[in-house]
């Protein structure tokens, strides 16, 4: 975008310089509040979006061209040295040439130009030097100096801390910003598995909390889940013992939002009571992550924003109307289902909580008392399960529970999918990388298989098989999702992995003993 002051009326005090630099100055501060706003809809990453403005200053020909989209244009050098500005500034920054600094210094501005250590080689103008505006300016009641980087104390190096006089956590704003997008996920999730449960929509249009809700059958089963499955965690010794070849998903049944009184999830309203407590859910999650540069609790809310990317068609086949199809749209997504989409997020959330910021084998080395715990394998992500599901059955979050799961079954099943999705995003281990490539091997066979091979499975196993592999597949690509996107993304987090890994180093508790 071009903008252009003195035009066709040079502006009376003649300081053009004074007043463009404010301009930009005020359009990149309201960017960044509008991208940080965005965060909040449209997940992580998005307050990284920034601006960058480039100025010169001189004589330009402007007129209207004839033609089939006749508009006001700017011709001449000087358009084109302001161009070169600002594709060779950086984000968040305003460069000028010297032209335009001269003409900020005689307008008693000199105060505002840092010059830029390095000249620049401009395009058809060989090397120049530039200069960083930065305008003075009162910004929230505050005295705005020189700066010419986005000062970030506020958005990331605040503590989180409990504080116990008003009973809340205090986290940054940025996790804040995340906290809410999180919610907002989980809360849209829910919705759709409230939708898809059989009997349990009715025209009232709300989720049933009421007392009618409370006296349902179901609170017996739901009393035994809240006694019984937190004690899953020991049945087989460890997290991992958990993992099962198969994890069965719902079968089909022609029913969808077509057929019910209410038409989409949209449509039912939460209690504030679920709401809240998925909110304050999200937030202990937060602050259950340690202070790592990529094991953190932004990288959780990244991985989760991959896996809903990974989840959409299937969530658009879900949404569609009845057709003689259903079949084959079921076969289609493997019968994946709503409960089965939150739980993906819900892993995605959780996956890295408390994790050390060093890899499993260093664990193992040091012989820490999780590797003892955990017989030394997946120890991280063992630790993350415990934790996060101890957390979840804490009575705060009952009606949650009851909401999300309200039979016991459907808690042993969220649950295993949990721990297959969690356990999968162990890469590193050898034995466990071969074991779900075998697995994977069986679900979709590259060969027919031998007669002596033949194992018959029922038409629903088969499918239960595959989406309990693509399941685990699927939290894998998102976890590495960075690598596969934008130049900015991919470097982002390629040098806080490297951050984390020159930190272990630093500390002694490098598995390799090298220098990253």
């Amino acid at each position: 975008y071009v903008a252009v002051v003195g035009l066709p009326e040079p502006c009376e005090n003649g300081n053009h310089a004074v007043v463009m630099s404010k301009f930009a100055r005020d359009c990149r501060d309201k960017a960044d509040t509008v991208f940080r706003n965005l965060e909040v809809s449209l997940g992580p990453d998005t307050s990284d979006l920034q601006l960058r403005f480039g100025m010169h200053s001189g004589q330009v020909t402007a007129g209207v061209l004839a033609g089939d989209k006749s508009r006001f244009q700017l011709f001449g050098d000087v358009v084109n040295t302001a161009s070169r500005m600002e594709s060779l500034g950086e984000k968040y920054k305003i460069q000028c040439s010297e032209t335009t600094a001269e003409e900020i210094r005689k307008a008693g501005k000199g105060h505002w130009l840092t010059p830029r250590q390095d000249l620049v080689q401009a395009k058809g103008k060989g090397m120049m030097q530039t200069y960083w505006i930065e305008p003075s300016a009162f910004h929230r009641g505050n005295r705005v100096g020189s700066m010419t980087t986005r000062s970030t104390t506020s958005e990331h190096n605040m503590t989180v801390m409990y504080n116990q006089h008003d009973k809340k956590y205090v986290v940054s704003k940025k996790s804040e910003r995340l906290i809410d997008w999180n919610t907002d996920v989980l809360v849209r999730l829910l919705k759709q598995v409230v939708l898809a449960r059989p009997n349990n929509c009715t025209s009232s249009r709300t989720t049933p909390l009421n007392k009618a809700h409370q006296q349902h059958s179901n609170n017996n089963l739901l009393q035994q889940q809240s006694n019984q499955l937190p004690k899953l965690v020991s049945i087989g010794g460890t997290v991992l013992d958990e993992v099962k070849e198969i994890i069965e998903m719902p079968c089909f049944q022609k029913q969808n939002a077509a057929s019910k009184n209410i038409p989409n999830a949209d449509d039912i309203t939460l209690d504030t009571k679920i709401y809240d407590q998925i909110r304050h859910f999200v937030t202990v999650v937060e602050t259950c992550y340690r202070d790592n540069p990529f094991h953190n609790f932004e990288h959780a809310s990244h991985v989760a924003m991959s896996m809903i990317k990974l989840l959409s068609p299937i969530s658009s086949d879900q949404n569609q109307t009845a057709t003689p199809s259903d079949r084959k749209r079921y076969e289609h997504v493997y019968g994946i289902d709503p409960l089965t989409h939150f739980a993906c997020v819900f892993c995605a959330l959780i996956h890295d909580i408390d994790h050390p910021g060093v890899p499993n084998q260093q664990l193992i080395q040091e012989d820490s008392p999780l590797a003892l715990q955990y017989k030394k394998k997946a120890i991280a992500e063992q630790n993350s399960v415990d934790i996060a599901w101890n957390l979840f059955f804490c009575e705060k979050y009952k009606e949650l529970r009851q909401t999300l799961c309200p039979t016991r079954k459907e808690m042993s099943r969220f649950r295993q999918l949990v721990v297959n999705s969690v356990m999968a995003t162990d890469i590193l281990d050898k034995d466990l990388r071969e074991l779900r490539n075998a697995r994977w091997d069986k679900a979709f066979p590259r060969r027919q298989a031998n007669s002596t091979e033949v194992v018959e499975e029922s038409p629903q196993m088969i499918l239960n098989r595959k989406a309990t592999i693509v399941i685990e597949h699927m939290i894998q690509a998102s976890d590495v999702a960075h690598t596969m996107q934008h130049w900015h993304v991919y470097r982002k987090w390629n040098t806080r992995l490297f951050e984390e890994m020159h930190r272990a180093y630093q500390q002694g508790r490098s598995s390799s003993g090298k220098n990253p």
